[in-house]
């Protein structure tokens, strides 16, 4: 498929997609909120506000540019090393001292710091993987491209759902993360599953509506189930 250029050609040229949105992660972490947590208010949580729009922005400016998913091709696996050192420095430091609390001084900017890379890093990895790996058609592909919004939007109430009775259980750690992974997907495909098949409800959970009468197509004309 032929990708647009637009700002591929000037600022996401080569490894730019990867080092700008990581040096803004940066910014934002250490320099203009440092020591700050996103409170989740709908006006008020700049900090929030200032990692996800500017986040929407950039990929939006990258979507089809061969050039920066071509960087993304080659260097997946130095973005996956470079993930995992932040993310290694991170839990170390989580381990060591729980919430940073007696941590000595400067250590919390370090923590902001391997954050947003590794954060970045692990997104530039996974592109890189699927662009390298995984780009071509397959019969789950319209399937698991419808999926992805219902998933987006009903992940985080089933983790809040099952994590609150999680904590009731007394379950070893590692039997709480199993659960709460296999339930969160197991709620995710559900809540996709059942709302694909109700018309009325297929928009409210970003699905496109059925034309009435009219099986849907898949790209090349060819009924597809749904």
């Amino acid at each position: 498929m032929r990708r647009r250029k637009g700002c591929s050609t000037g600022c996401w040229g080569g490894w730019g997609g990867a080092v700008l949105p990581v040096v803004w992660l940066l910014l934002v972490d250490i320099r203009f909120f440092p020591g700050q947590s996103e409170t989740h208010g709908l006006f008020d949580d700049w900090l929030a506000h200032a990692i996800y729009f500017p986040a929407l922005l950039f990929g939006f400016g990258m979507a089809g540019s061969e050039r920066v998913l071509d960087s993304f091709r080659r260097g997946w696996a130095a973005a996956g090393l470079i993930a995992l050192a932040s993310y290694g420095v991170a839990a170390g430091l989580e381990w060591r001292w729980p919430g940073l609390a007696g941590a000595p001084q400067g250590l919390g900017i370090v923590f902001a710091g391997a954050r947003a890379v590794q954060g970045w890093m692990a997104v530039v990895a996974l592109i890189g993987v699927a662009e390298r790996f995984w780009n071509r058609d397959h019969p789950w592909r319209r399937t698991l491209t419808e999926a992805v919004f219902p998933f987006y939007l009903v992940h985080q109430t089933i983790i809040i759902l099952v994590a609150f009775y999680l904590r009731r259980a007394g379950l070893p750690l590692w039997l709480d993360a199993l659960v709460l992974i296999v339930a969160t997907v197991a709620g995710c495909w559900a809540f996709y599953l059942i709302g694909r098949r109700v018309r009325w409800l297929r928009p409210l959970i970003g699905l496109r509506p059925h034309p009435v009468g009219r099986p849907a197509a898949s790209g090349d004309g060819r009924k597809a189930a749904i």
